[in-house]
C-alpha cells in the first residue's frame, strides 16, 4: 500500500504490470511440463507454446518502464510544474538576430534582467560578423525598417475597405483588367479580389524593393506568393515582379477596368502613376492613403483635381 498519496498514480500504473503478469500465468499453466517435439505431430504443441513466448515478451515490455521508478517520499523533489515546462524553453537573442537556445531555467525575474543580459548573450549561437555589425530589431535587407509597423498596416485600413470593395463591383461593368500598382503583401489585392466579378482578373505588379520589415527581396516576394496562392494558381489574380515605370512603358493590353495605386508615396511618383492610368483610358482611378502624412499623395490627387470620395485614406479620383 502506498504511504503517501503521491505514490497512488504509480500503483495504478503498476496495475498494468499485475494484468499481465496474470496472462501470462494463465498462458503458462498448460504448458508446465517441458515440451519436446519428438515427432511431427509434437510440432504443432511447440506452435501453441509460442502463446507463451509472445506473453512473456509482453510482461516483459510492461514491466521495463517501471523498473527505476522509485515510490514519493517526503524528501524527494517535486515534479516541475506545467506552468514552468510551458516557460522553460526560452530564446535568446543576439544583437536582434533572433536564434533559438533551449534554456533548462525558468525566466528570469524582471529585476534580475540586467544582471543576466550579458550572460545569455555569451551562450547564443555565434553569428557571422556581417549579421552583427548593425543592430536592427528587425531582419536585415536592401528596405528601410520601420520601427514597430504591425502587418494589419500592411493594406487599406478598415474604414477604406467599402470604398474599395464598391469601385471593384463598379469597374465589372467595364472591359479589362482591374491593376494594383503596389502589392506588398497581397492583402489589399486579396480584398479586391473577393468583390470581383468571376470573369474579371486583377493584375498586381511590385518589384518587392522595399518593405516595412527590412525583408530581403526574395523573401518578400515569396510571402506575397504565400498570401496569393490560391488566388493565383485559379487565375484569378497575375502577379507581376517589375519595376511600375517599366510595367508602363511595357503594357499594352485593354484599358484597365479600374487602377488601384498604392506604391511609392511621394509626388512625383504618384503623379506618374496617375498619368499613365489616364493614358491608357482606365475608366476607374483610385489608391491609397490620401492623408496629411502622405503630403505628395495627397498634392499629386489634388493636382489631377482632387478626390470625388474619401473614405478613411482610400480615394477615388474625380
Amino acid at each position: 500500500m502506498s504511504t503517501f498519496s503521491a505514490d497512488r498514480p504509480l500503483e495504478t500504473t503498476n496495475g498494468a504490470r499485475r494484468i499481465a503478469y496474470k496472462v501470462w500465468r494463465e498462458v503458462k499453466r498448460p504448458f508446465r511440463p517441458k515440451v519436446r517435439a519428438s515427432t511431427s505431430a509434437d510440432r504443432s504443441l511447440e506452435t501453441i507454446s509460442g502463446g507463451r513466448r509472445i506473453a512473456y515478451k509482453v510482461l516483459r515490455e510492461v514491466r521495463r518502464p517501471f523498473r527505476k521508478v522509485r515510490a514519493w517520499t517526503k524528501t524527494s523533489k517535486p515534479a516541475a510544474s506545467f506552468e514552468h515546462l510551458l516557460t522553460a524553453g526560452s530564446l535568446t537573442f543576439s544583437n536582434a538576430v533572433s536564434q533559438p537556445s533551449r534554456s533548462l531555467k525558468p525566466p528570469a525575474e524582471p529585476g534580475a534582467a540586467e544582471h543576466s543580459g550579458a550572460a545569455q548573450q555569451s551562450k547564443s549561437v555565434a553569428l557571422p560578423q556581417s549579421a552583427v555589425e548593425t543592430k536592427r530589431p528587425y531582419l536585415t535587407g536592401t528596405g528601410a525598417a520601420v520601427e514597430g509597423f504591425h502587418p494589419h498596416q500592411a493594406t487599406v485600413e478598415p474604414a477604406g475597405v467599402p470604398l474599395v470593395q464598391r469601385l471593384v463591383r463598379q469597374s465589372c461593368q467595364h472591359h479589362g483588367p482591374i491593376i494594383e500598382i503596389g502589392t506588398l503583401l497581397g492583402v489589399t489585392t486579396t480584398t479586391m479580389a473577393i468583390a470581383k466579378a468571376p470573369h474579371q482578373k486583377i493584375i498586381t505588379v511590385d518589384l518587392y524593393c522595399w518593405n516595412p520589415w527590412g525583408l530581403p527581396p526574395n523573401v518578400h516576394e515569396a510571402l506575397a506568393g504565400q498570401v496569393l496562392q490560391y488566388l493565383v494558381r485559379t487565375g484569378h489574380v497575375e502577379r507581376i515582379r517589375m519595376d511600375k515605370n517599366e510595367f508602363f512603358r511595357a503594357y499594352d493590353g485593354p484599358s484597365p477596368a479600374m487602377v488601384f495605386l498604392d506604391a511609392v508615396h511621394d509626388y512625383e511618383e504618384t503623379k506618374k502613376d496617375i498619368v499613365w492610368a489616364k493614358q491608357v483610358g482606365a475608366r476607374i482611378i483610385a489608391g491609397h492613403d490620401y492623408c496629411d502624412e502622405f503630403p505628395g499623395v495627397k498634392e499629386a490627387v489634388d493636382e489631377f483635381g482632387g478626390p470625388a470620395e474619401l473614405e478613411g485614406t482610400v480615394w477615388l479620383l474625380k
